[in-house]
């Protein structure tokens, strides 16, 4: 239901990773993997997630870590990888 984006490189074609909005309600989260047909969390390739704000105006990518408040150990939450802020 939802498009699936693949990033390849384009002298040999060669799949790097691909991303999906995942079927979440409010803002976006798309998933990143290193697969082209498993697009889950619980699968091998799974490196993370960009998450958007309610607005659309900020995007945070995060690792394949835990959510925080989920009551893991520090070692298995997730982190966060970087950020886009888009200014109005």
């Amino acid at each position: 239901m939802y498009p699936r984006y693949n990033l390849v490189l384009s002298s040999n074609q060669r799949f790097l990773l691909a991303g999906q909005k995942m079927n979440m309600l409010g803002s976006a989260h798309y998933i990143i993997s290193l697969e082209q047909v498993d697009m889950t969390k619980k699968a091998p390739g799974y490196l993370g997630k960009v998450r958007a704000d309610s607005t659309g105006t900020e995007y945070n990518v995060f690792d394949h870590g835990e959510n925080p408040s989920g009551g893991f150990p520090i070692e298995r939450v997730r982190a966060q990888l970087g950020a886009v802020y888009y200014v109005l």
